[in-house]
């Protein structure tokens, strides 16, 4: 990575010994968090939906991160993003991990490859995750009845591959211009609860109940023992209910304790917290943007690319 970066004509990252990871990498992880947080925002009514934005510091970082700490990121780039959507404990986050770090060692093998770009290399690990996450999606809670609205999802997440892959291009620059910077002193100052606080409010009531409802309803149609209850070619039986009232429970029970870890814990100092210093600062950049109110893909390119930027020199309070 250093002769990478001395190439790129940028100053070698820093390694800090007591957290033995390098800022390449913790300013990629807190990246990726501040782009799911970016993607928690936008239209989102079926929570196990993504739309994948996370996965551009991801394509950033393949370029330039070794395979340990890349296969590192992804995996708390998975958990960390569940955490903070209070989604953490839910079967939608044991698919989204699994499909994560299926892919993504595919990915890195693509980029070290140089041989496509990052529009290249988005699309085709974003049909191999819907896939991959669809099969299991299937299997573990919403049975094969669920097969033909989850095909639709493949068919979007190639749409949101296209404008990951462009985005990723386009910030690639910022990124290397900040992704050497010295980050040991974001993780020496206190963590920042606001960047953890959560509040439970009626879009998200919405989302988490029609969630439910789809658990629910599409393992209700799954043919299993004996027939209690139909109209024309739809059968409803017995295997069914006490299916979907099970799955419906265990996500239920999963929402539940997932939002109470995202109210209760809060950080001191360490790793966790310096990674929500980081993350709190890009959200803060990103809302004093000066392109801030400008319509279109480029300009909230811009605002993203300003908002990513850690400064030369930053005294931590």
């Amino acid at each position: 990575m250093k002769r990478y970066l001395t190439q790129m004509g940028l100053t070698t990252y820093h390694t800090d010994p007591s957290a033995g990871t390098s800022d390449a990498f913790r300013y990629s992880l807190a990246l990726s968090m501040f782009f799911a947080f970016a993607e928690s925002v936008l239209p989102h009514p079926i929570v196990f939906f993504r739309y994948g934005f996370a996965n551009i510091a991801l394509l950033m970082a393949s370029r330039v991160l070794a395979i340990g700490e890349f296969m590192a990121l992804v995996a708390l780039k998975a958990i960390l993003s569940s955490f903070l959507s209070a989604n953490l404990l839910t079967p939608f986050f044991l698919v989204s991990f699994l499909a994560n770090i299926t892919v993504f060692p595919f990915v890195f093998m693509l980029r070290k490859a140089e041989c496509f770009s990052f529009l290249g290399v988005s699309l085709i690990s974003s049909f191999a995750y819907n896939l991959i996450q669809s099969l299991l999606m299937l299997k573990l809670v919403l049975g094969p009845f669920a097969a033909r609205p989850l095909s639709l999802v493949i068919a979007m997440g190639n749409v949101s591959a296209i404008l990951t892959g462009l985005a990723a291009n386009y910030l690639y620059s910022a990124y290397m211009r900040n992704a050497s910077k010295e980050t040991a002193a974001f993780f020496m100052a206190g963590g920042n609860n606001d960047a953890l606080r959560y509040r439970i409010t009626f879009k998200a009531i919405i989302r988490y109940a029609f969630s439910l409802a789809c658990v629910f309803a599409f393992n209700l149609f799954n043919p299993m023992g004996e027939v209690i209850w139909g109209i024309g070619a739809v059968r409803v039986t017995s295997g069914a209910v006490a299916l979907s009232l099970k799955r419906t429970a265990a996500v239920f029970l999963g929402f539940a304790a997932s939002i109470a870890i995202r109210m209760l814990v809060k950080p001191g100092k360490g790793f966790l917290s310096g990674e929500l210093v980081l993350f709190s600062m890009f959200v803060t950049n990103f809302h004093k943007g000066a392109d801030k109110g400008r319509a279109g893909f480029r300009s909230l390119l811009k605002r993203i690319a300003a908002s990513m930027d850690i400064g030369l020199s930053r005294r931590m309070p």
